[in-house]
């Protein structure tokens, strides 16, 4: 680039045609490092695009300059081509791409299947498995919705103070006329849905300094033979997974180490587990991490980390560049080996073991009978 800027710079039709060359080269590795997919293509072929059609529009002024038949014709059509193609670009960002959609489809005013079935229940975070997040509801309509009233106040006592970094998050659950709220340092309090009466509370006693948000617990229906019944399974802010009883509030001995299992023994950060005990899928192993050059005060590291070799990973390889880890920061299926990474630092540091970066996160309650974290 640096050589094609000082031909060009000196009137010599070598140096724009040194970075058509070098453009051909980089569309071809954007389109074979990212297929057709319109984000990633962005930052690698907009500015490249531009500077492509002004290339093309000085082109036959520098052959001209030189004595060279100008071809005038094929390089502005070109040059007007490659600016189009700019100008597509920056219109196409306005408009929605590689969205990511529930696979249910229905007819406008149909409704599913599940979420007939769920009644007034609202037993995930959006009300069922599908996700669609619709009520069957009808006593309230647009016409009455500003009469409504208060009809009871609760008070739970667990303080969203944020000036111990806690904030309330969270989307209760309503199953069978109980209300399941979790508080921020991830306390469990179930309500009556029609009184506001506490039935029971569950503290987990979570010790974090940093980040406390609970943005959902999830609610597992009883199976048969299922000595707990109903459960409610939560992750606390000190990276634990708790299975509680719906009926009372109490832990669930079937799950875990009597209804709780640990997640910094043996899991790592992304973990598949069985949601009947709270065992591994797959197998995990430790292996060493190489440490940061320089530590940073607050934050500490293990020694080793837990790996899953057999751990599938959604949307394409695991990455193993530092590269990769930067570009795919916000893509929790992109999470990097730590021993290709170890030396990195960024949000999702795999060898950085601060709380904030550790939170187990929300539970995704799945069909197949699993845990995904």
């Amino acid at each position: 680039m640096l050589v094609s800027a000082v031909l060009t710079f000196r009137g010599r039709t070598a140096g724009l045609t040194l970075y058509l060359g070098v453009f051909a080269g980089t569309l071809l590795w954007a389109l074979r490092e990212t297929g057709l997919h319109f984000w990633p293509l962005v930052p690698r072929l907009v500015a490249p695009v531009f500077l492509a059609g002004v290339a093309l529009l000085l082109l036959p002024a520098a052959r001209c300059v030189e004595g060279k038949p100008a071809c005038t014709r094929g390089a502005r059509l070109g040059g007007a081509g490659m600016l189009a193609v700019f100008a597509a670009f920056f219109a196409l960002m306005f408009v929605p791409h590689d969205v990511i959609r529930n696979k249910v489809t229905l007819e406008p005013g149909e409704i599913s299947a599940t979420t007939e079935a769920s009644g007034q229940n609202w037993s995930a975070w959006g009300k069922t498995g599908e996700g669609l997040r619709y009520s069957t509801a009808e006593q309230i309509t647009p016409e009455n919705v500003g009469e409504l009233e208060i009809a009871w106040t609760a008070r739970t006592g667990f303080i969203a103070d944020q000036s111990e970094s806690k904030q309330d998050q969270n989307t209760p659950l309503y199953v069978d006329g109980t209300l399941f709220q979790c508080a921020a340092g991830s306390q469990v309090t179930a309500l009556d849905g029609t009184t506001g009466e506490i039935k029971w509370q569950f503290d987990p006693e979570g010790q974090s300094p940093f980040w406390k948000r609970c943005r959902t617990v999830a609610y597992h229906a009883s199976t048969p033979g299922d000595a707990c019944g109903p459960r409610i399974v939560m992750s606390t802010t000190d990276m634990r997974l708790i299975s509680l009883k719906a009926s009372d509030g109490s832990l669930c001995e079937t799950f875990g180490d009597g209804g709780t299992v640990d997640l910094a023994e043996g899991i790592g950060q992304i973990s598949v587990l069985d949601r009947r005990d709270g065992t591994p899928i797959n197998p995990v192993e430790e292996r060493p991490v190489p440490q940061a050059a320089t530590e940073v005060a607050g934050e500490y590291y293990a020694k080793t980390q837990p790996y899953s070799p057999q751990m599938a990973v959604i949307g394409g390889e695991l990455a193993q560049r530092e590269t990769d880890v930067g570009r795919d920061a916000d893509r929790p299926d992109a999470l990097p080996d730590p021993l290709q990474a170890g030396e990195l630092r960024g949000r999702l540091h795999p060898a950085d073991h601060r709380e904030d970066h550790r939170l187990p996160g929300q539970q995704r309650r799945d069909e197949l009978g699993q845990s995904f974290l």
